[in-house]
């Protein structure tokens, strides 16, 4: 504890030292093994020893994900050395008494269920700490296994060419040997000094696919990195500028920030104007649509609420933009939040008010609104012509009413109950929504489409997931049946195996989930859960 007998004034003049967390795998992986010591390794029988450089490859994996934000978790955990400690002291005392055949499935239940799992409150998440326990915790982990999750063919290859030094003989040895730049499990007779060596020799660089995440990944943290930056920059030029100029307006002294003032009303009186025209006359009379429909089903109570929420949004932005204006006028006292909303209408950002109203969206201000008139062209649409024969998804603000309305009315025309009833989606061939001409059949679902793949590409005259393409951020997907059917009568047909794919509303992801769809793939489906494959319904 904090010793409280010291003077400030020594303690003003001392030197602060801070111990900031480990950045990288090295030196995650290094911190975890450099926690136990000499001695309580060396206690360990060999198998043990194995297990725990593999808990401790785990642990680092963990930890260090955490760095690629939603692609990482859902959710961020505080995942710590206290988690490793205690689960090296119950694999200790388990394998004590455990039989000749490692227990991998018990050992993996403890660390990923209650160790680690302890933290875990998102069903995904707990999915992929499941699926790495289930790659690192198995016998080949005590013969010398490489420990790049799911590694393929031409991310092997990618790996060896981005590893060749500028030595042209030596690049030739290292691109014959895999073993130069595959990291590997050491061998369960290393003492605790070779294991430090081991990694300080193998483990050269880190690469996202130590995680079994794409390599396109590192090319979206670091964009992702940079924007934050840039953006941060531009709020703070434009900060000192607005600020700049509300000063020149109480001193009315400085002719060029005068000017700079006359700019900035200027541009934001633009903005409203071009909202004003955009959305002007677009709110729906829902007592018209009521009254239009004789028999009120599902599907009609979908376009009611959809009307009714897009109604409240627009009243918020044309109200909010008619007391700016007045403001700005002078007929109105500027308040703070008409400050706040002439800030974020000058910086183009949506304004928290609309946010509030809105729907969950990454875009900035000009292209929110291209998408705002796009969901109201849908709805008016829907409304004048019925059911669209392929349903823009993406453009609904509550993407979960359209789905159980799909199997409300299933449950209804074929006497299901709907709590037996479970969702299941076919891609078709079609990628565009006007070649799908004819309508589905009541009771066979819906087709739907804007779902864009991140972090695995879609093969459509194979119909199968495979890896993405390098510097392919996204891939649109075809269009979508989405049918319900009875759980116990009817399942997935065909070859392959099946990846359970998390739909969200933008990438922004945890929060903002709204189904899974079936993805048919030749490949472990664990491998595109440590790829951090989703799809997006928003994509910037």
């Amino acid at each position: 504890d904090p010793s409280t007998y010291i003077p400030i004034s020594i303690l003003d003049r001392s030197i602060k030292i801070t111990s900031d967390p480990p950045s990288g795998l090295k030196a995650n992986l290094k911190q975890a093994v450099a926690c136990f010591t000499k001695e309580f390794y060396e206690e360990l029988e060999p198998r043990s020893r194995g297990i725990l450089f593999g808990l401790c490859q785990f642990h680092a994996i963990m930890v260090e994900r955490k760095k690629f934000g939603m692609k990482g978790f859902n959710m961020m955990y505080p995942f710590n050395l206290g988690d490793l400690i205690c689960s090296s002291l119950v694999l200790k005392n388990y394998m004590e008494s455990a039989p000749a055949k490692v227990p991998w499935t018990d050992l993996r239940y403890i660390f990923g269920e209650i160790m680690y799992g302890g933290h875990i409150v998102n069903n995904l998440d707990r999915l992929l700490c499941n699926a790495y326990l289930d790659f690192y915790m198995k016998d080949e982990l005590l013969d010398e296994m490489i420990l790049y999750p799911y590694l393929d063919f031409n991310l092997h290859n990618s790996n060896q060419s981005n590893s060749k030094t500028n030595n042209s003989s030596n690049s030739n040895n290292e691109s014959n040997d895999s073993g130069n730049t595959l990291f590997r499990s050491p061998p369960v007779s290393y003492s605790y000094d070779s294991i430090v060596q081991h990694i300080d020799d193998n483990l050269k660089y880190d690469t996202p696919i130590a995680f079994g995440l794409h390599p396109n990944t590192e090319i979206d943290f670091r964009t992702s990195i940079s924007e934050n930056l840039l953006h941060t920059l531009y709020d703070l030029s434009n900060s000192s500028t607005m600020a700049t100029t509300k000063q020149s307006n109480q001193s009315n002294s400085d002719s060029n920030s005068n000017s700079n003032s006359n700019n900035m009303t200027q541009n934001i009186n633009e903005t409203i104007q071009v909202i004003n025209e955009l959305l002007r006359d677009k709110k729906f009379d829902l007592m018209t649509i009521y009254q239009s429909n004789e028999d009120i089903g599902p599907f009609q109570n979908v376009v009611l609420q959809e009307c009714e929420r897009m109604n409240y949004l627009l009243d918020v932005i044309l109200k909010s933009c008619n007391e700016l204006d007045l403001g700005l006028r002078g007929e109105l006292t500027i308040s703070e939040s008409m400050d706040k909303l002439s800030n974020d209408l000058y910086l183009y950002r949506i304004p928290n008010i609309w946010e509030q109203a809105s729907y969950p969206s990454l875009r900035p201000l000009n292209s929110w609104l291209d998408d705002l008139n796009n969901r109201i062209t849908q709805l008016s649409n829907w409304k004048d012509n019925g059911m669209p024969v392929v349903t823009w998804i993406s453009g609904l603000f509550n993407p979960q009413s359209f789905i159980t309305c799909v199997m409300q009315m299933t449950a209804q025309l074929n006497g299901y109950e709907l709590d037996k009833l479970i969702l299941q989606t076919d891609i078709t061939k079609k990628l565009t929504a006007e070649e799908m001409t004819i309508p589905l059949k009541d009771g066979q679902g819906a087709y739907i489409y804007g779902l864009s793949l991140e972090g695995g590409t879609w093969n459509i005259s194979q119909g199968m997931l495979e890896t993405s393409k390098p510097r392919e951020m996204y891939c649109h997907m075809p269009v979508i049946q989405i049918r319900p059917v009875i759980q116990s009568s009817e399942t997935i047909s065909g070859q392959g195996q099946i990846y359970q794919c998390p739909v969200f509303k933008t990438k922004q992801r945890g929060p903002t989930y709204v189904f899974s769809i079936q993805l048919r793939t030749k490949y472990d489906p664990a491998k595109w859960i440590l790829a951090g494959v989703v799809a997006v319904l928003d994509v910037v």
